[in-house]
């Protein structure tokens, strides 16, 4: 996966599961455990203030960590318990949510409702340093404050 960007971080496919039904043109279908991109560890995700974007078709989610209902995670970037974040869908109500509480920060913004299943959403979240706010298909649909520790 070639990044157009300004970063130049290619990401690396470790199965390709291409659908011709995406957004724009095609996409790709993901699982997390053995269909996923890997875009390395590029510092171009450690930074204090930030936006990440996504668009996320949704088919099913079954929560892989239950016991702490962060369980289907989408994108992530952290040093487990230290640094980072993870962005993804609660297992346990279906909302979809930022959270640093499990890499260091205490950090967590949440959508007000579950995720529309079967349907390509866009996801945003920025940070300014000290508020999050998380947009779904360009509405504000939560915020909220803490810290976030950038990963080393």
């Amino acid at each position: 996966m070639t990044d157009t960007g300004i970063s130049g971080n290619n990401g690396t496919f470790t199965a390709q599961d291409w659908q011709n039904h995406g957004i724009f043109g095609g996409a790709v279908s993901l699982d997390g455990s053995t269909k996923y991109i890997d875009v390395g560890s590029g510092t171009y995700l450690d930074s204090s203030q930030f936006t990440y974007s996504m668009w996320v078709k949704i088919d099913q989610y079954s929560g892989q960590f239950t016991s702490n209902k962060n369980g289907n995670i989408i994108l992530g970037r952290e040093n487990y318990l230290t640094s980072g974040f993870r962005m993804g869908i609660e297992s346990d109500n279906g909302v979809f949510g930022f959270w640093t509480n499990q890499s260091g920060g205490t950090l967590a913004v949440y959508s007000n409702t579950a995720v529309t299943m079967h349907k390509y959403q866009h996801y945003v979240v920025t940070y300014d340093g000290n508020t999050a706010y998380l947009y779904l298909d360009g509405k504000q649909v939560g915020s909220g404050t803490g810290t976030f520790v950038v990963p080393t």
